[in-house]
């Protein structure tokens, strides 16, 4: 069973990853691959899929199961590591963010 605590880590991955995807949208003149598109697609789908059980999870009393949480926490590090790559590509610093949130 997942913990409140590591749940609430992953929590906050997904929304940085949420962040993260905001800030590629915003930048126009960014040039993606066809192969950035796809993982882009890709880490939207699952992201949100993600939220939407790390939030049920926070709101009621139910508890994720182990296999579900596993396969949630590769999914989450998995995206984390590729929007940290892109950013990087991009010259974009990951861990500023709020840079381009004012």
């Amino acid at each position: 069973m997942a913990s409140e605590h590591d749940a609430m880590i992953y929590r906050d991955k997904t929304s940085w990853i949420m962040s993260a995807l905001s800030v590629i949208a915003t930048q126009r003149e960014m040039q993606l691959s066809g192969t950035e598109h796809s993982q882009l697609n890709r880490i939207m789908k699952t992201n949100n899929t993600n939220r939407d059980l790390l939030m049920y999870h926070h709101s009621t009393p139910e508890e994720i199961g182990m296999m579900t949480f596993f396969f949630l926490k590769k999914t989450v590090n998995m995206n984390e590591n590729t929007m940290r790559s892109m950013l990087n590509r991009h010259g974009i610093d990951p861990d500023n963010l709020s840079q381009y949130f004012t």
